[in-house]
């Protein structure tokens, strides 16, 4: 009943009636959006702007028609015309205070059993190299993604996709073959970025090495023994080192890990395919090729070499097939980073050329800024990565500096560490727009100050201390028909916006619309916890609807963080 999404929905019904009313008209993408300032109401909606040309009348007086003749449900209190003929809508007092006394937490319908899945793809590192800190852009963007999409009701499968073949495996069997003295089962990840650095480095006076790898990397996609025994106790060591970060990123997980080695039993029936139906034409020397009309603006992309030996571009359109044929999903959402966006537009267009392609099925690349480096650019091929595992370690290690220095008698002192260290990493990833370019600042990266994840978990924490001084005898389940303040009052507001800024950050699949949401919320708190005595109020009634209050916020945060993928903390 007091769902924010059920009076969105209530809105767009009667306003459905009274546009058809009064004007005949049916709008089936009709919005009620939350307005930009405060002043202008809880919810608006611009139809009138929408209908005016349509109607050939004034826009404020179209809006005046309506607000005429509209029927309000209970939750609203009233309905103003502002501006150029936007209608701003105000929430009653009870329904706010109904929303507090039935608040337990926040919860969306539960999914359609038949729904179809979305795929949302995302991490997708290289085996045999350690997770470099640009690693944790897709990682935890994907990860979020997913928590927020299955928050919302949607059916979620979360995949990894593991570059586990190319040259590039060519390259390592060559150095370890030539450069190496240990059991390949003995060998650190560090230990095989080192052979291919090494690898590289004599590559430069030994170009013939190249060669060789190419010769090794086609050996090994056809099943040589020897090779495919190495590359196997690669993967091993990779597997494991990668999901030791995992670990210590935390509430990273995947439904499915697909990787490039599984399409290879479909490449032979692809490339049959692709040639007979003319999708693969012949190239330069022998190779195949995708070539697109020339309105498209794309280049031709490589499936086959002269050689024989296909390359990743062949693998993604085999994993296309393979999805669509197994999950048959509404849509395929590839998390990677915006260097990639011609080969995506190349291979979704490739894949759309198949008859076993389903026009159903959306392939979305979501495209996210590069991360950069202020005092250095990021090669493995030269050896210069910065280990994921180092950065998180740093991080957990200032905050251990901090809360030493500040609350040295802090129980559980590595644990908070962890969940904050790691989420101020999180949060300043997660809190930029995915369009925009990232450039990896140590000091501001992990900064506690500002609009920071390890602001938003003190604010928790705060919380927490308010409960955990709490009078025992005071009952929550009890209803409060105490007034609110003006602050109290925009502060409920904001904690009822919730699901819609989720469904909000789920539509446009950026999880920055949740953090940005986040942190004003936790400004709000702070600021009616330093205007407003909670424990100290005149009055038990007073008290228990701050009490009550604290407790939407507390679960809102709580629950909006977890989304996000970074853990609260009760005290730091």
């Amino acid at each position: 009943m007091y769902s924010i999404l059920t009076i969105q929905k209530r809105l767009k019904e009667v306003l459905t009636k009274c546009l058809n009313e009064c004007f005949q008209i049916s709008v089936p993408d009709l919005k009620i959006d939350i307005p930009t300032h405060k002043q202008n109401g809880d919810l608006t909606c611009n139809i009138a702007m929408q209908l005016a040309k349509q109607l050939n009348q004034n826009p404020r007086e179209v809006a005046s028609k309506i607000i005429s003749q509209l029927e309000l449900p209970k939750s609203i209190a009233k309905v103003e015309m502002a501006g150029p003929g936007f209608l701003n809508f105000f929430f009653a007092n009870q329904y706010l205070l109904g929303y507090l006394n039935e608040f337990s937490e926040h919860k969306f319908a539960s999914k359609v059993s038949n729904q179809q899945s979305t795929i949302v793809e995302y991490s997708q590192p290289n085996i045999a190299k350690p997770l470099g800190i640009h690693h944790i852009i897709t990682t935890v963007l994907g990860q979020s993604i997913s928590n927020i999409g299955r928050f919302v009701g949607n059916n979620i499968l979360s995949f990894n996709y593991l570059g586990d073949y190319g040259t590039q495996f060519g390259k390592l069997i060559v150095a370890i073959e030539k450069y190496n003295d240990k059991p390949v089962k003995d060998l650190s990840i560090q230990n095989l970025l080192d052979l291919y650095v090494r690898f590289h480095k004599e590559v430069e006076t030994n170009p013939e090495l190249e060669d060789l790898a190419r010769k090794k990397s086609f050996a090994l996609e056809n099943s040589d023994a020897s090779i495919k025994e190495i590359w196997e106790l690669i993967l091993d060591i990779s597997r494991k080192d990668m999901q030791a970060v995992y670990d210590m990123l935390g509430g990273i997980r995947f439904d499915v890990v697909d990787s490039e080695a599984q399409r290879i039993p479909m490449l032979a029936e692809l490339l049959e395919e692709g040639k007979k139906s003319g999708v693969f034409k012949v190239g330069e020397k022998g190779a195949f090729i995708v070539e697109y009309p020339e309105e498209s603006n794309l280049p031709p992309l490589l499936v086959q070499r002269s050689d024989g030996a296909t390359v990743y571009a062949t693998r993604d359109i085999a994993t296309v097939k393979n999805r669509i044929q197994e999950y048959q999903p509404a849509e395929i959402l590839y998390v990677v980073d915006s260097a990639q966006s011609l080969h995506f537009r190349q291979f979704f267009t490739a894949a759309k050329m198949f008859d076993w392609y389903n026009p159903e099925t959306q392939l979305t690349h979501l495209s996210f800024g590069r991360m950069s480096f202020k005092s250095m650019a990021m090669s493995t091929r030269k050896g210069q990565i910065v280990k994921l595992s180092d950065v998180i370690k740093e991080s957990e290690q200032k905050v251990s500096d901090v809360i030493n220095e500040k609350n040295p008698n802090l129980e559980n002192i590595e644990s908070v560490a962890n969940a904050v260290g790691v989420g101020a990493l999180k949060f300043a990833i997660l809190n930029t727009s995915p369009g925009k370019d990232i450039i990896f600042d140590k000091e501001q990266m992990l900064s506690f100050e500002g609009n920071t994840g390890p602001y938003l978990q003190y604010t928790y924490a705060r919380t927490c201390s308010i409960f955990r001084k709490l009078d025992q005898s005071v009952i929550l389940s009890k209803d409060t028909n105490q007034e609110f303040s003006e602050q109290e009052k925009e502060l409920l507001k904001k904690v009822t916006f919730f699901k819609l800024i989720c469904q909000q950050s789920w539509d446009n699949r950026k999880p920055n619309i949740l953090s940005a949401y986040l942190f004003e919320l936790a400004q709000e708190f702070n600021s009616f916890y330093a205007n407003h005595p909670i424990l100290s109020a005149d009055t038990p009634e007073l008290q228990l609807m701050r009490i009550k209050l604290t407790k939407v916020v507390q679960t809102t945060l709580k629950q909006g963080l977890e989304l996000l993928g970074i853990q609260t903390v009760a005290e730091m």
